[in-house]
């Protein structure tokens, strides 16, 4: 799981630094790893399944009655 955050760590640094290099990619990476590693970082797929749970239930309460 380690390897997906980091690849995602450096797509967002590749976003923010605005290039495609080889180096932008191996730095982003080691921040992902890095991260992941040392701090807890949230499930962003469960945490959608749960947002979009809350969202539908929201939905159903006020839902117009025909």
């Amino acid at each position: 799981m380690a390897f997906v955050r980091g690849a995602l760590g450096a797509f967002v640094g590749q976003a923010f630094a605005g290039s495609r290099s080889l180096q932008a990619l191996t730095i982003g990476v080691a921040v992902g790893i890095y991260l992941d590693q040392n701090y807890t970082v949230p499930n962003v797929k469960e945490e959608t399944k749960r947002l979009w749970g809350v969202l539908k239930e929201k939905e159903k309460e006020h839902r117009k009655r025909k």
